[in-house]
C-alpha cells in the first residue's frame, strides 16, 4: 500500500460521501423524503427535484366512513 492509498482510504471512512438518491424509497416514505429536503437545504434544483417526486406520488384513494 503507498502512502497515497492510505490518505484516499482515511479520508474515505472520515469523510463519507453521501449515497445517491434512490427515487423509489423516496416515494415510499416522508421521512426520507425529509431528510434529503434537508440535507438539500441550499441547491434549489435538489429540492426541486424532490417536490416533483412527491408531487408524482400515487396517492391511494380515501376509505369511506363505516
Amino acid at each position: 500500500m503507498s502512502i497515497e492509498s492510505g490518505k484516499q482510504m482515511y479520508d474515505a471512512t472520515r469523510n463519507p460521501q453521501p449515497r445517491p438518491l434512490d427515487a423509489a424509497a423516496l416515494r415510499r416514505s416522508a421521512v426520507a423524503r425529509g431528510r434529503a429536503m434537508r440535507a438539500a437545504r441550499g441547491d434549489r434544483d435538489v429540492r426541486a427535484a424532490l417536490a416533483s417526486i412527491a408531487a408524482t406520488e400515487d396517492t391511494p384513494p380515501p376509505q369511506p366512513a363505516a
